[in-house]
């Protein structure tokens, strides 16, 4: 398999607007979860891991990444392996490195995905991680999705649920692959996925 990660939910929300202008979403400030703490863009809504309206906008004070998984911290559960709460390959929507800016703001639409994983035309060439922020901001007349890849995790089959977060604090993104034993990807797991199944056995 092609890749240029490291071993690095999509987070969910409502694509507002028909991006015609980034400044209508990012206007420098932020919003902060009052339960767990992680800070989001203004045009965020809701807190992607509790599920809370966020609090008022202030001023970004850094150039450091939106959401700030430092905030989240792992939960003790019965724990089991990340495949048992993985979305399937087939679940996975990512994108061509082919695709366009217009293409994939299209896909934004209807997926009302933030992250997609980028693939040179199948998940077995993977390349890394685009965020839909990233691809919102972009020139419009140069674009380039190469130039915004970011690195995307990989996480054995065999990874207990239990240290999934702390691998999704490492890699400062709320989504990563599962690959198996020969390095296939067989799913996706989210920060969304492992705390719906702490909720569940707590």
């Amino acid at each position: 398999m092609k890749t240029r990660s490291s071993v690095s939910d999509t987070g969910v929300m409502r694509i507002l607007g028909d991006f015609a202008s980034a400044g209508e979403l990012d206007d420098g400030t932020t919003r902060q979860c009052s339960s767990c703490g992680a800070t989001y863009p203004s045009y965020v809504p809701s807190c992607y891991s509790c599920n809370i309206e966020l609090g008022a906008p202030v001023q970004r004070s850094d150039d450091s990444e939106s959401i700030d998984f430092q905030a989240v911290q792992p939960f003790p559960f019965q724990d089991v392996g990340v495949r048992k709460v993985m979305r399937p390959r087939k679940e996975i929507s990512y994108l061509d490195l082919n695709t366009t800016r217009d293409e994939i703001l299209r896909r934004a639409r209807t997926t009302i995905h933030t992250r997609y994983p980028v693939c040179d035309g199948s998940l077995e060439e993977l390349i890394g991680l685009v965020h839909i922020e990233d691809v919102v901001l972009a020139d419009e007349t140069e674009f380039d999705i190469q130039k915004i890849i970011r690195p995307l995790e990989l996480l054995p089959e065999s990874m207990p649920v239990s240290e999934v977060l702390g691998q999704l604090q490492k890699s400062g993104e709320p989504i990563a692959l599962v690959v198996d034993e020969y390095g296939t990807v067989i799913g996706m797991v989210t920060v969304k996925d492992v705390l719906l199944k702490l909720d569940k056995n707590t």
